[in-house]
């Protein structure tokens, strides 16, 4: 179990930082992210941030999955100008425990994908190694 704010890396930037260190992978739909109001307009509209761009095409080609470059969401989960929320790993018979406290505190808790044990084949330098975007 793990938790950190998602700011000026993003959340694919933060997820990163949380499941390497510790050889894990992670798989993220894309669809389950809870997006600010206005940004899918803007991003489909074109306003992109150059570091978030980079980000995406180092994740996109090194994936060999340059379709999911279509989706509003891929595009947000790189760009730490649409995050502020809190990332959190949770294990599976804590998961009920969380949402209720979250819960009683006014706040909205969803749930993005899984982490998982990582390949050995995935052990890579590369900054979004373990990350599968679906």
């Amino acid at each position: 179990t793990s938790c950190t704010d998602i700011t000026g890396f993003g959340l694919m930037g933060h997820l990163s930082n949380l499941i390497n260190p510790v050889g894990k992978a992670a798989t993220i739909e894309l669809d389950q992210l809870p997006i600010i109001d206005g940004i899918t307009e803007l991003l489909e509209a074109g306003v992109h941030t150059h570091a978030g761009d980079r980000a995406q095409i180092e994740y996109a080609d090194r994936q060999g999955d340059l379709g999911t470059l279509q989706n509003p969401h891929f595009h947000a989960a790189f760009l730490p100008e649409t995050s502020g929320g809190i990332l959190a790993t949770v294990r599976p018979g804590l998961y009920d425990s969380l949402t209720s406290v979250v819960e009683d505190a006014g706040q909205t808790l969803t749930v993005i994908g899984q982490v998982t044990v990582r390949n050995s084949a995935c052990l890579d330098d590369y900054r979004f190694a373990g990350i599968t975007l679906s």
